[in-house]
């Protein structure tokens, strides 16, 4: 449901998944992946298939090549602690995961406002259909 949002973004392109952790870190560190188009951000679910959001995000900021991406936690977790230890380990916004049609799209004016003000004209790769 998420993907099908993101196609009405007027900021973010191409949206690529990965089915878990260890093939998100493959694909991120393989730019060939992307078709040239190295990605800028990542959306990151706190609770994945084979692993964990937080061990996730700590090897992208502990990776040289991969620290300085923006990451956008997109969790369902309304714990409190989660949005302080999101921004002490490294992760650039916090959003909860949307249960409608409305806070979905409120999501996507959300990240469209983080993309305007993080990314400058040409940063993100163009629109695309899904990879």
């Amino acid at each position: 449901m998420t993907r099908h949002w993101l196609r009405s973004s007027r900021t973010i392109g191409a949206v690529h998944a990965a089915g878990d952790p260890e093939q998100a870190l493959a694909m991120l560190r393989r730019s060939t992946e992307f078709e040239g188009d190295f990605p800028q951000l990542i959306l990151l679910d706190l609770h994945l298939r084979g692993g964990s959001g937080w061990d996730f995000l700590r090897q992208v900021k502990a990776d040289p090549a991969l620290a300085g991406l923006s990451v956008v936690i997109l969790s369902a977790s309304v714990f409190p602690g989660d949005r302080q230890r999101a921004a002490a380990e490294g992760a650039s916004l916090y959003l909860n995961k949307p249960a409608d049609a409305a806070e979905f799209a409120q999501l996507v004016e959300d990240l469209d406002a983080f993309c305007e003000s993080h990314f400058g004209p040409g940063d993100l790769p163009p629109s695309a259909p899904d990879a």
